[in-house]
């Protein structure tokens, strides 16, 4: 795939150290639970956990470059960047840079929970220190703490207002997002960013999602896949609980089965399933003339559970693995992404309004929510997020896109943007790991960021 890539990564594999430890081995950073306070409750932590990945370095004493990716609404498992063999991005630049990779959890999901004590730890009351501004203040103290240890560590010597190593933060999706906001608000901390399909443009009404989904289905999918979704409600209206009970959904809460619905198969192309769900399922059935609706159905139940999305399940505040109840917290206090059915050419149901989630979540977190986009866009900046040192890589099949930014801005220069417009990438897909298959317009992107972040550490080191 790439030959120069390949050789180095084969010396490394023959030649190097053990690392010292497993990118699977979580270690513990006291993090303050509320950086905003001016009382005793500034002093208080929690256990927030983050992981290394070393299997890239070449020469552990004269490491001078970090790479961090920014944890987003979901459980850390290990660093990113793959290993010798199977590696992406991340991998490449740590080998290219001699440079440890980094992942720190974001609060409130998975381990790193600040309330762990609490018999109801994901309580609202305590839900109003979930944020995209507790998760950059996070990041920023962790990056200060660890950039302290490297420098003593390798008896660097400190420059004042200066870090010691030169940092490249990454993130994809909202964290895509969180990536280019820390890098506006923190420039001196961060040589280079890369923000992978961020969703920088928060929007309060989105019911574009159903037309963009719709073209990216391609025909015959996207009829088919209208007529399954019809042909569902449809049963569903007259009484019949034949799908109800095939993902044991309850009629008190139809709307939430609808947006299900809907949510999850918009999932399928926008992570880039396209294949799997169009191609190997609903356009053979349509072409054998066989029930499109059967095949539906059948490739969601392999793929989802519907209770993530009941709102019953959704209110339960104590521990549990799924992070819905985080991220619906975050939709309705920061950044909404609501998806109501457009009034014309809908796929999902007309009955998932912009009530329906305002209902949801009065239900869930019992507050009276309205549109929190302005404060949120005032904040940040939107599509006018600056943008110098950040590259915005996004892709056509992700329904995303459209909340990203695609081309040049105010404040931001077309050679950072990297826009991938086809059907053959999805979601944050320049950070997945490298595959035999993968595009020729996606190597390009790659090599591209690559370039980019090169650039930008050049620059860094001619900085006085």
């Amino acid at each position: 795939m790439y030959p120069l890539l390949q050789l180095s990564l084969q010396y490394l594999h023959q030649h190097s150290k053990q690392p010292l430890g497993s990118p699977e081995d979580p270690k513990i950073f006291k993090q303050n639970i509320d950086h905003f306070a001016f009382n005793a409750n500034r002093f208080k932590t929690f256990n927030q956990r983050y992981f290394i990945n070393e299997l890239f370095i070449t020469n552990p004493t004269q490491i001078d470059t970090a790479l961090l990716k920014i944890g987003a609404e979901d459980t850390v498992h290990s660093a990113p960047g793959g290993n010798l063999t199977h590696f992406n991005l991340l991998g490449e630049l740590s080998l290219k840079f001699n440079a440890p990779i980094f992942e720190l959890e974001h609060r409130f999901y998975g381990e790193s929970q600040p309330f762990a004590e609490d018999d109801n730890p994901l309580k609202t009351e305590n839900l109003k220190y979930l944020s995209a501004r507790y998760a950059i203040a996070d990041l920023v103290n962790f990056v200060t703490k660890i950039d302290q240890q490297y420098c003593a560590g390798l008896g660097m010597t400190k420059v004042p207002g200066k870090t010691c190593l030169k940092w490249m933060v990454i993130g994809g999706s909202y964290a895509g997002a969180v990536s280019a906001w820390i890098a506006q608000q923190h420039p001196h901390l961060f040589a280079a960013t890369i923000s992978s399909s961020g969703v920088v443009n928060v929007k309060y009404e989105n019911p574009e999602f159903d037309t963009h989904t719709y073209a990216a289905a391609g025909t015959p999918c996207a009829q088919a896949y209208v007529h399954s979704m019809r042909e569902i409600e449809k049963v569903t209206e007259s009484g019949d609980d034949k799908y109800l009970d095939l993902f044991q959904a309850n009629r008190k809460n139809l709307p939430d089965f609808y947006y299900f619905l809907a949510d999850t198969s918009l999932m399928a192309i926008q992570y880039g399933s396209w294949k799997e769900m169009c191609q190997n399922n609903l356009q053979q059935a349509w072409s054998k003339s066989s029930d499109v609706t059967e095949a539906f159905v059948s490739y969601l139940k392999q793929n989802y559970e519907y209770k993530y999305y009941d709102r019953d399940f959704l209110k339960k505040d104590e521990m549990t693995l799924d992070m819905n109840r985080q991220w619906w917290y975050q939709t309705c206090t920061e950044f909404a992404y609501y998806q109501p059915a457009p009034k014309y050419n809908n796929i999902r149901s007309q009955h998932v309004t912009m009530q329906w989630h305002l209902d949801i979540c009065q239900y869930i977190f019992d507050l009276q929510l309205g549109d929190p986009t302005e404060r949120t866009n005032n904040y940040f900046g939107n599509i006018l997020v600056y943008g110098e040192n950040t590259f915005f890589s996004n892709f056509w099949q992700d329904i995303w896109h459209i909340l990203g930014i695609t081309k040049q801005t105010i404040n931001v220069k077309t050679e950072n943007i990297g826009y991938i417009n086809s059907r053959d990438s999805g979601h944050c897909q320049d950070i997945h790991l490298y595959t035999d298959n993968d595009p020729e317009a996606l190597k390009t992107l790659r090599q591209k960021e690559i370039q980019f972040v090169s650039e930008k550490f050049f620059e860094w080191t001619q900085r006085e």
